[in-house]
């Protein structure tokens, strides 16, 4: 006799394939954070060396020149108030890369979970307990070692509010799987040819 999976199986299974994809995808995105920051930079700079060029070139008639020293000014304010906004610091950028290398493994680790909730085997609810422990874990670790360094800016905010988010689904998740009928997962029969 065959045991079927049980409802809230395929459900919560089905939301961690789903949640462990979004994962891999925002955690590979973390991977390359430094160097899309660090073109980001090159790319403002750019502009602020054209701001230059317009505002140092004397042959601009003087209207024009106010214009563009004007225009040069509200750039270099917009860059400003940017780079302080989203700032990051070398602590930041370190541990942000290493933290995208270890959550792309762990978003795996929840993908296969969710695909063995949905296949009844004696392991099914070991690897589901592990990776949704583990991705607590992970943001709880990662929500600390970002926040301890002196990056009180946008990006720093935004990585602890997400993972909260995260935090709690992984709890809701763990709950559902805790309160429901694990009958099924716990009396595997061999199947007989």
């Amino acid at each position: 006799m065959k045991v079927k999976v049980p409802v809230w199986g395929y459900i919560v299974g089905i939301a961690m394939i789903f949640f462990g994809g979004c994962s891999t995808i925002q955690n590979t995105q973390k991977v390359f954070t430094p160097k899309l920051l660090e073109m980001q930079e090159n790319m403002m700079n750019n502009v602020h060396a054209e701001f230059e060029t317009v505002k140092m070139d004397s042959t601009i008639e003087s209207s024009k020149d106010s214009l563009a020293i004007k225009r040069f000014n509200e750039f270099k304010t917009m860059k400003n108030s940017l780079h302080d906004m989203v700032g990051f610091t070398d602590h930041y950028k370190r541990w942000i890369v290493i933290f995208g290398y270890i959550g792309v493994v762990l978003s795996l680790l929840y993908i296969v979970g969710g695909v063995f909730l949905m296949v009844i085997k004696r392991f099914s609810l070991k690897i589901v307990y592990s990776a949704l422990i583990a991705y607590i874990t992970f943001g709880i670790v990662q929500m600390i070692v970002l926040s301890s360094g002196n990056n009180s800016g946008f990006a720093g905010i935004s990585v602890i509010f997400n993972n909260i988010f995260g935090i709690g689904l992984d709890v809701c998740l763990l709950l559902i799987i805790i309160v429901c009928d694990k009958a099924a997962y716990r009396y595997v029969i061999p199947e007989v040819e």
